[in-house]
């Protein structure tokens, strides 16, 4: 980590160093932790301020400007989450050099620190695991956080250009075949390869369900013969229905 006149942060790097000896992070994880640390490098840079010299005011501008800064399209560079993210890792490296410099009343709960934060425990579900809890700092400058949101595989603007793409397809047997399949994926959530593996029998089976119809699928990532059941809309069921209409075996007339 260096400034932006390039000469290397002997603290951040110290502070990384630390811990990789330590054993506690792997690289990847030290490499965040450098991406997050040198926003406060490049803040105490411009404004000639060493860190020992920060305060609730100076840290505060520094947060603001986090959440101020834009990108070359005016949209906000990070959002509250990624904002607290930064701040977070920023305290607990400050944290270090009230520590390391042996200093008095620095950064801390309570009014006599220069730089207050509070400490609160937090709870981390971890699937598969028991829940895990830890020490989360927290500053009065720090925005309030934003409700975690779902990634999907790809955006609204994706979806509606496939699925126009395929609205557009000159064949009527593969525009159908091709609306079913992103009909599944859609509303399943299933993986291509699980959407891949369906057959007109499950289809069948799962119309003849309840008012809760549920499409039986192949779990690929799991031991072979490994089901779910998943829950979905009659009307998609009826669609797939005509798009895999039922075998038909043609009549043989005597000669």
């Amino acid at each position: 980590v260096t400034y932006p006149n390039n000469v290397p942060c002997d603290e951040v790097n110290m502070f990384l160093r630390r811990i990789f000896e330590s054993g506690s992070a792997r690289v990847s994880t030290l490499t965040s932790y450098a991406y997050n640390l040198i926003h406060l490098v490049d803040f105490c840079y411009k404004n000639k301020l060493p860190f020992h010299r920060l305060t609730d005011s100076s840290f505060t501008l520094f947060v603001q400007g986090l959440q101020a800064e834009r990108d070359t399209f005016g949209k906000v560079k990070r959002g509250s989450n990624r904002v607290r993210d930064i701040a977070t890792r920023c305290l607990v490296f400050l944290e270090n050099i009230q520590i390391e410099q042996d200093l008095k009343n620095f950064i801390g709960e309570g009014y006599q620190h220069a730089i207050k934060i509070k400490f609160k425990e937090s709870k981390v579900k971890l699937k598969g695991r028991p829940d895990k809890f830890t020490i989360v700092r927290t500053h009065i400058s720090m925005p309030t956080a934003e409700p975690k949101r779902k990634n999907y595989p790809a955006s609204n603007d994706d979806m509606l250009t496939v699925w126009n793409y395929i609205c557009r397809l000159e064949s009527r047997e593969l525009r159908e075949r091709n609306k079913a399949l992103y009909q599944c994926l859609e509303y399943l959530g299933a993986r291509r390869l699980e959407i891949s593996l369906m057959t007109v029998q499950d289809i069948k089976d799962a119309i003849l369900t309840d008012d809760a119809p549920s499409l039986k699928i192949n779990t690929v990532k799991r031991t072979e013969g490994t089901l779910r059941y998943i829950p979905i809309p009659s009307g998609i069921l009826a669609q797939q229905t005509q798009t895999h209409p039922t075998p038909h075996t043609p009549q043989t007339h005597p000669t």
